[in-house]
């Protein structure tokens, strides 16, 4: 099967864009962002298990909470979709080329400093809950008895990072 080769590669070679996870509405605002530039006509839509992505000739299908390098791999499928040969093959140079201009073109557009902004906590709250580092994005966490997860990138909290 030459393309789990392919996969292994593309892991190696985006393994940046593979790490960074968006949560849905971001998901969605970056694949309108890439739908305008690319003038793809494909909708997308979000569900399914983790790690599972797929581009039929209407559609694009990502996993929730997916990474840049899973929606950056089907929409240059999108693209390729829209300039292909019928010979040509799927997982090939050409598609590693389109995803690397796809990928530079999120890098280049999207503001993450912006739509990752951190906020603190309230003082008056801090004095009855702990405020802990989120290990996975370095945000600040209000660590309450109801309140496990990090506000910022979904982390769940466990007890032995509660200082």
């Amino acid at each position: 099967m030459p393309w789990i080769k392919y996969y292994e590669k593309e892991r190696q070679r985006f393994s940046g864009e593979y790490s960074i996870k968006l949560n849905d509405d971001d998901i969605k605002q970056v694949f309108e962002l890439l739908k305008d530039h690319y003038k793809i006509r494909h909708e997308l839509t979000i569900g399914g298990r983790k790690g599972y992505g797929r581009c039929t000739h209407r559609r694009i299908r990502v996993a929730h909470e997916s990474s840049i390098g899973m929606l950056a791999h089907e929409v240059a499928h999108a693209i390729q979709m829209k300039q292909r040969r019928p010979s040509e093959r799927w997982h090939t140079q050409r598609h590693a080329t389109i995803m690397e201009r796809v990928c530079q073109h999120i890098a280049n557009h999207v503001d993450w400093k912006e739509s990752c902004a951190r906020k603190e906590p309230d003082i008056k709250q801090a004095k009855e809950s702990k405020l802990v580092l989120c290990p996975s994005c370095g945000g600040a966490i209000e660590v309450r008895q109801d309140v496990r997860f990090c506000c910022y990138c979904g982390f769940r909290l466990e007890l032995e990072y509660v200082l």
